[in-house]
């Protein structure tokens, strides 16, 4: 159904939120297609909803769910992408939104409610997500906020209790603005019941309807989307973003030319013309956007200003120190963390990868992921000492001068070379110091890494050879097992590094999850 057909009688409800947070699900709960051949949601990594798609929810599930509802017009469902949608550049949601609100407030269409959805097993306000809420903010206005029910998502997916706690942030920072303005707030807890709940709060009063800022600024004032707040808004965090783009291929560049590694030199090289192409798309949407020195100048004599107002969604918290998911490198000289780490993708100098006899690394050093989280995801890299306790000891002592007493690891990567015949480096008594970094759970936090697969690089293994290979990591992962002293042994985790058919990024992936729940 396109803007077009939609009625000025009909009740019209646009459910908005990031990519993920569940949109086409919520629609699909709706109109009983979850899992079927036309349900719209999934589990893929793309987004789901890459256009602006409205349908009618069927009368007869409209008179089961909702008997006393004395409004008998149809229910119309705007789904819309997210601003970080994975196919399509925010300006082109931006614009897609835009459309379809306009062509509608065109032939007397306002909306009777919009729901904005948001995923309450987030446990940080992340850059994509924040910026969403933003754009809403100034997409919606103060006038129709009253319209606005804050739905969270997810809550089969997270402990009640934090669930809450989470949820009395939002209220109290994040959705304050709005909440100021007469919105509600609701669960969706992935239930036909919790569903159609929202949909009645938006019944019940669907007989007041109000159009949004934008409607109003492009529609009645004839502004350009990118004179609209919303507009002003995309442009300047696409300036940051387009800032800190540059800064990132100035950095990939560097790195690349400081390697003696052709392989990782032609992985950073291909990183960089990757940002470097996000980077020329970055910059082409801000020429669209920017307006012209003369049109300012005309703006500023002959501007009208809309009835409504844009709200103010206030930034992120400043992160505490302590927030950081830190994640150490363990292992004797030679295992491959310095690599693993060049592969990684890190800001700043890369760690110096040699073949000489020399250890790379002299001293614990700190590497902080390149990534658009809330969050900073810090490697150590701990030197190769002559034993483990050292190692240990001098990560312990590192961390205490770094985040202070009681901090703990989010995970330990134990690095071993699968072409060494002996075991020489990990005690089996060392559980307790694994304790005091990790957590009483600090088993669960530890992945072994076997490195070295492809060496020797000039020649293929022989089968015994791989034979060999298989039964050093068997007992490695027999060895590791018999470290807990408990009954009951829990599964080692165990993880290979053959750069580059596994990334280290494929490595890191199962300790920032954990991390992030």
């Amino acid at each position: 159904m396109d803007a077009g057909t939609v009625r000025p009688d009909d009740i019209v409800i646009a459910i908005m939120g990031p990519t993920g947070s569940g949109k086409s699900n919520l629609v699909d709960t709706l109109m009983e297609q979850k899992g079927s051949e036309h349900g719209r949601s999934g589990n893929q990594l793309w987004s789901c909803t890459d256009k602006v798609q409205a349908v009618t929810l069927p009368p007869a599930l409209v008179a089961q769910h909702l008997p006393n509802a004395t409004n008998r017009s149809r229910i119309v469902l705007v789904d819309t992408p997210g601003f970080d949608d994975t196919s399509k550049s925010d300006m082109d949601i931006l614009n897609m939104i835009g459309d379809w609100l306009v062509e509608a407030y065109g032939n007397d269409v306002k909306l009777a409610g919009i729901i904005y959805l948001h995923r309450i097993s987030d446990n940080r306000m992340s850059g994509s997500t924040h910026k969403n809420l933003r754009m809403f903010g100034k997409l919606c206005g103060d006038s129709a906020a009253q319209r606005v029910i804050l739905v969270s998502t997810m809550w089969d997916e997270v402990d009640p209790k934090i669930g809450e706690s989470r949820e009395g942030e939002l209220k109290r920072r994040y959705w304050r603005g709005l909440l100021d303005n007469r919105a509600s707030t609701a669960r969706f807890t992935n239930t036909p019941d919790s569903a159609w709940s929202i949909i009645g709060k938006v019944a019940e009063n669907a007989a007041e309807r109000e159009a949004l800022l934008l409607q109003e600024e492009m529609g009645d004032l004839q502004m350009h989307l990118n004179e609209t707040a919303a507009g002003k808004t995309l442009y300047a965090s696409l300036e940051k973003l387009l800032s800190e783009r540059i800064k990132t291929t100035r950095m990939l560049a560097e790195q690349a030319a400081s390697q003696c590694d052709s392989e990782l030199a032609k992985h950073l090289e291909g990183e960089r013309q990757r940002i470097q192409a996000e980077l020329d798309a970055t910059f082409r949407q801000l020429e669209v956007l920017k307006i012209p020195l003369g049109k300012k100048i005309r703006m500023f004599f002959t501007f009208r200003k809309p009835r409504a107002r844009p709200i103010h969604v206030p930034p992120p918290q400043a992160r505490k120190r302590r927030e950081d998911v830190v994640i150490a490198l363990l292992g004797p000289s030679g295992s491959g963390k310095s690599s693993f780490i060049s592969w990684a993708g890190v800001t700043g100098a890369l760690p110096k990868v040699g073949n000489s006899l020399q250890p790379c690394t002299s001293g614990i050093a700190s590497h902080k992921l390149m990534q658009d989280r809330a969050f900073d995801v810090v490697l150590i890299d701990v030197p190769g000492f002559d034993d483990s306790k050292e190692a240990l000891d001098q990560l312990s002592g590192w961390l205490k001068e770094k985040y202070g007493d009681g901090f703990l690891l989010s995970g330990l990567l134990y690095f071993h070379n699968i072409t060494d015949n002996r075991l020489t480096y990990c005690s089996a008594d060392n559980h307790l110091k694994f304790q005091r970094l990790l957590g009483k759970e600090w088993f669960e936090k530890v992945v072994l890494v076997t490195t070295m697969w492809n060496e020797p690089k000039e020649r293929r293994l022989s089968k015994d050879e791989e034979k060999s290979r298989n039964q050093r990591e068997k007992e490695l992962k027999e060895h590791w097992e018999s470290i807990p002293p408990q009954t009951e042994k829990p599964k080692a985790i165990m993880r290979r590094f053959e750069y580059p058919k596994h990334s280290a990024r494929q490595v890191l992936q199962p300790l920032i999850k954990s991390a992030e729940k």
